[in-house]
């Protein structure tokens, strides 16, 4: 079992590790096709530890959550698909399913693990940091 302070510590690690994804992912938008796959492969290696982070410390200690699993087949889809125009399709549905599932865990899953008077520590500025939505 993690004590409350290393929870809360963990936590705020893994919104700041949310902010980076999602900077990398918009900033994957702008890149040139001859560029990207090497950006891809950085933002995947980032995601897949982060999700392994997850799974391992946070997952186990709550009933029936998510276990990143429309995440990872999105990532095999995007890894298999060769054509510029859907690649771009299917990483702008990959990018929103990432955000709405970091959203999702800030606002629930985190709140649930910081305990009594989480509300009070959202409202105080810690809760979600997500700062840019492109679509």
């Amino acid at each position: 079992m993690v004590s409350e302070p290393q929870m809360d510590k963990l936590l705020t690690r893994l919104e700041q590790e949310h902010e980076r994804i999602i900077h990398k992912m918009n900033d994957l938008l702008d890149v040139i096709p001859e560029r990207r796959q090497e950006r891809f492969r950085e933002l995947q290696d980032l995601l897949v530890a982060h999700m392994q982070l997850e799974e391992e410390w946070i997952y186990p200690q709550l009933p029936h959550s998510d276990q990143h699993h429309e995440i990872k087949e999105l990532l095999q889809r995007l890894n298999l698909v060769g054509d510029e125009a859907r690649w771009s399709e299917t990483y702008r549905y990959f990018r929103n399913a990432v955000i709405v599932h970091c959203k999702a865990e800030e606002a629930d899953l985190f709140l649930q693990l910081r305990g009594p008077g989480c509300d009070a520590y959202a409202s105080a500025g810690r809760g979600s940091t997500f700062s840019d939505a492109r679509s």
